[in-house]
């Protein structure tokens, strides 16, 4: 069994950013995505008889190659785009750490796509194994290329799940929020970073990504404001104007390694503007395919108006001077951000859709209109799943 404790789907961010007081069976040799491995479960190359619901119960202990996979992958290619996207955002976490954990999360995947009626699936690559190194210990971010060969050969076989049922598929290698900040003392060190191991790590990604004709990629380690601003060994000495190169310079290297990948490119943002300004606010996402931003409320209904109204505010003038669509990436409404005013628990339960009304509202008047939303799994009070039901049933 290979267990590691996985993270939420929802990025755990700064306060300071956010809210109100906000694998390893392996593959022997060199495989065509750049990766090599230590244990072989079947030679570089070699297919064998597995059907994909032999590796999905099998996922825990062998990795197919890649070989297998564009056996399992052959005669199915990439979806159309859609016009509005609709997903509801998965826990990785939803088991904990249990065998048999693998077809617990492609049901749970399935059933949250069927009872809110969303367009993309809610597969996640965090729930699939790998889950520790070699070692037998969790695994440390940013990951090895061997690493994350081996990441993307497990999730390979949720997103041929997925695409035997006809569902448009996002890969993204989110890292868990408390290793976003890669310890780097200065900017010239992140940035030799950004040009050496990050661009090889995306460019592994890209490469699976169209290798296995995913509909969507997003290649940053969690919203860009939020991975920048937790490099505390240098990021408080820039001036905002060496932020925003910096930020340019990130979300460059991003979209340049991710050149292999022909479907829709994402990149996820967040920022707090009750905070005040967002020195990343004028970088340039021009030729990106789709901005993802992510979204809070928190206190009570009427700091989360005030909130959702900055928030949409300069996340359209982002979205408007690049000239790229835009989606909501993220919407969750979680009890520590509500806490603090003293409307946690069942105080937030009751609140929680009006406040999910609101924002629907504030999304629906919004210009230059939204291409989708997607929300976290974590809505408590009916009246409000039933509302994002009929949401999702009007778009």
């Amino acid at each position: 069994m290979f267990f590691r404790i996985t993270f939420r789907k929802q990025f755990f961010i700064l306060l300071s950013l956010f809210i109100v007081g906000c694998n390893n069976p392996k593959d022997n040799g060199a495989d065509p995505n750049g990766g090599t491995g230590t244990a072989a479960t079947t030679s570089p190359g070699t297919v064998t008889t597995k059907t994909l619901d032999d590796w999905i119960n099998g996922l825990e202990t062998a990795l197919p190659s890649w070989a297998e996979i564009d056996q399992l992958n052959a005669g199915y290619s990439r979806q159309a785009g859609l016009t509005y996207l609709k997903r509801v955002n998965a826990y990785s976490d939803k088991f904990g750490q249990a065998s048999g954990i693998v077809p617990k999360h492609l049901n749970y995947w399935t059933a949250l796509k069927s009872t809110y009626g969303g367009n993309i699936s809610s597969a996640l690559l965090a729930s699939m194994p790998p889950y520790v190194d070699s070692s037998g210990t969790n695994l440390t971010y940013p990951l090895t290329i061997t690493q994350i060969d081996e990441q993307l050969r497990g999730y390979a076989v949720a997103v041929l799940a997925q695409r035997k049922k006809g569902e448009p598929v996002m890969l993204e290698i989110l890292y868990p929020p408390n290793q976003i900040n890669l310890g780097h003392p200065s900017e010239a060190a992140f940035r030799a970073w950004i040009d050496g191991a990050y661009t090889a790590e995306v460019q592994a990604e890209a490469a699976a990504a169209e290798r296995l004709g995913v509909e969507y990629f997003a290649p940053f380690p969690i919203e860009l404001e939020v991975f920048l601003e937790n490099q505390t060994g240098f990021i408080s000495t820039l001036t905002n104007d060496q932020k925003l190169a910096l930020g340019q310079y990130f979300s460059d290297a991003a979209k340049a390694a991710s050149t292999a990948f022909k479907g829709t490119l994402i990149a996820h943002l967040h920022y707090n503007y009750a905070n005040g300004s967002n020195p990343y606010q004028n970088v340039s996402y021009a030729g990106w395919g789709l901005l993802a931003f992510s979204f809070f409320p928190n206190c009570d209904q009427a700091t989360t108006d005030r909130y959702i109204d900055g928030q949409f505010t300069n996340y359209l003038l982002i979205a408007s001077r690049s000239a790229v669509p835009w989606v909501v990436g993220e919407l969750g409404v979680y009890d520590r951000y509500f806490t603090a005013c003293g409307n946690g628990g069942t105080a937030l339960t009751s609140l929680e859709p009006g406040i999910y009304q609101s924002f629907l509202t504030k999304l629906d008047a919004a210009v230059p209109a939204a291409n989708g939303i997607f929300i976290d799994d974590d809505m408590r009070a009916q009246a409000t799943k039933d509302k994002i039901i009929a949401y999702f049933a009007g778009k």
